[in-house]
């Protein structure tokens, strides 16, 4: 009998009931399972191809800058250090809120919702069984890691990413686990994808802790 699917399934839903204490332990237990796997095929299937309109909410104030590349002053993001570059997207206004509600404060200044459209290109999708290794560490909270001076695990997530020479990656909503988002590293470039502002901004409001 094969048990590789079925510790697969197990890995994930330990995954997603958020039980920490023996991850560890089970990722390995399934990387031994699978070592039979031709890895360059498996490598290929983690990869999704997208493309069409996506969606982003930002200050008003910062609408230009979206799409500008090698800005030094780029803020730290989940997967980005500061200066940093990456694209931050999602499928549908729903996303976009769920993403955004964890950053939103009572007083901040006015947002909009602006629309993109994505050229083809394929991202490695963290959602896939495959990828479980890379998601563990992009899923671990980010920003109080940050905030102490240190390097999030969520980075070292996306420098593997990179370093496999990926454009971007489809990241699951650990806020509603039923959306997804995307993020690009590089795009607007030779070997990434296309990706313009399309429509007019529309003025939009996120309760703090949407999800």
């Amino acid at each position: 009998m094969n048990l590789c699917p079925l510790l697969t399934a197990y890995f994930w839903t330990i995954l997603f009931l958020g039980t920490q204490s023996s991850c560890s332990n089970v990722r390995m237990t399934i990387w031994d399972c699978c070592d039979f796997i031709d890895w360059r095929f498996a490598t290929m299937s983690l990869l999704t191809e997208i493309s069409g309109v996506f969606v982003k909410i930002v200050f008003a104030s910062d609408m230009e800058i979206q799409l500008k590349r090698g800005l030094a002053d780029r803020p730290a993001g989940r997967f980005n250090r500061v200066g940093q570059d990456a694209l931050y997207l999602s499928p549908s206004e729903e996303a976009a809120r769920v993403a955004m509600g964890g950053y939103v404060k009572e007083d901040d200044p006015g947002r909009v919702l602006l629309q993109y459209e994505v050229g083809g290109c394929k991202l490695y999708n963290l959602r896939h069984a495959g990828a479980a290794n890379i998601y563990v560490q992009a899923r671990q909270s980010w920003r109080d890691v940050y905030a102490a001076g240190q390097n999030p695990m969520s980075w070292d997530a996306a420098d593997q990413v990179r370093e496999l020479n990926h454009v971007g990656l489809i990241d699951p909503s650990r806020r509603k686990p039923d959306l997804w988002h995307v993020t690009l590293f590089r795009w607007n470039e030779s070997d990434a994808p296309n990706v313009k502002r399309i429509g007019l901004p529309v003025p939009i409001t996120v309760e703090p802790d949407y999800r």
